[in-house]
C-alpha cells in the first residue's frame, strides 16, 4: 500500500514520470486492479510512444486475463520497437501456437549469432529453435549432425 501510494504521489507532482507509471501498473496488477493497471500502462504508452515496454506490460497482463488476442496484439506491437528482442517472438509462437517458419528461424540464428546478442537472447533464442526442432521432428537429426562436431561424438553415439 505504501508502494501505491508514493507512485500516486510521483504521478501528482509529475504525471508523465514514466518510471511512476510503470510501478504503478505492476503494483496494481499485483493487487488486482487490472482495468487500473490496462489504462496506466495505455498512458504510458502515449507519454512514451517509441517504448516497448508498456506494451511487454499489457501483453503479460492479457495473458493473466485470458485475452489471448491482445495478448498478441500487444506483442507485436513491442515487436515494432524492439524487433531483436526474442522474448517477444517466445511469447508470440507460444500464444499463436506455430511452429517457426524458415525466415523467423533465420532471423533468430543471426540474432545469436551477433556479437552483441544478450544472455536473454540467447536463452530464448534457444528455446524457439529447440521448439521448432522438436515439431519438426528434426532434432535427432541435427543432434547427431552437431555431435560430429563434439569430442564426445563416440561416448554419446552408441546410445542413438
Amino acid at each position: 500500500q505504501k508502494a501505491l501510494s508514493y507512485c500516486q504521489k510521483a504521478i501528482q507532482i509529475q504525471p508523465n514520470l514514466s518510471s511512476a507509471l510503470i510501478n504503478l501498473g505492476l503494483i496494481l496488477q499485483e493487487l488486482g486492479e487490472y482495468q487500473k493497471a490496462i489504462e496506466c500502462y495505455k498512458k504510458l504508452s502515449q507519454v512514451h510512444p517509441n517504448s516497448a515496454n508498456p506494451h511487454q506490460n499489457l501483453g503479460k497482463l492479457y495473458i493473466v486475463l485470458g485475452d489471448i488476442q491482445r495478448a498478441i496484439s500487444s506483442y507485436q506491437d513491442a515487436l515494432k520497437y524492439e524487433p531483436e528482442n526474442l522474448f517477444y517472438y517466445y511469447h508470440l509462437v507460444d500464444l499463436k501456437n506455430e511452429i517457426l517458419d524458415l525466415n523467423l528461424r533465420n532471423k533468430i540464428n543471426r540474432i545469436l549469432n551477433d556479437n552483441n546478442c544478450t544472455k536473454k537472447n540467447l536463452a530464448y533464442g534457444n528455446f524457439l529453435l529447440s521448439k521448432y526442432e522438436q515439431k519438426s521432428k528434426n532434432y535427432k537429426k541435427r543432434f547427431l549432425k552437431n555431435l560430429g562436431q563434439s569430442k564426445y561424438k563416440n561416448k554419446i553415439k552408441k546410445n542413438y
